[in-house]
């Protein structure tokens, strides 16, 4: 595991971000814990970290963007899933309208793979982990 954070900065915007890369031929329910046991580590890391929070300071908790290759995959893909928060009841209130907006994606997740097909693929991201990985 990958994990880029920016230290010593008052910017509200930062992201922590995980960026690992997978070769692994598992199941995909075993990936899918696999991410989001990463994402809580990295939520829970932050606490008492330069860049994170002190105690119970958690209006400084940093979102999340978690990346995941995997280059050992036929196919390719690009797959991206973030929280999403809707109101069913009470939009009126501007707390709530104010937790909804915090809660859209504060966690982002992008899982991409440039199988053997890649050339079929009409995506730069595709194309790009690709010509790192120098599949052909």
């Amino acid at each position: 595991m990958l994990m880029l954070s920016v230290y010593e900065s008052s910017d509200e915007d930062i992201l922590v971000v995980d960026i690992e890369v997978q070769n692994g031929k598992s199941s995909v329910k075993y990936f899918v814990g696999r991410f989001f046991y990463y994402i809580g580590s990295l939520l829970t890391t932050q606490k008492n970290d330069i860049s994170g929070f002190e105690g119970k300071d958690y209006a400084n908790v940093k979102p999340i963007l978690a990346v995941w290759i995997r280059s050992s995959l036929p196919d390719s893909f690009l797959v991206k899933s973030d929280t999403n928060a809707e109101i069913e009841y009470n939009e009126d209130s501007k707390f709530v309208q104010l937790l909804a907006e915090l809660l859209r994606g504060f966690i982002k997740i992008v899982v991409i793979s440039a199988g053997t097909d890649w050339r079929q693929e009409n995506n730069e991201a595709i194309e790009c982990i690709s010509q790192i990985f120098e599949i052909r």
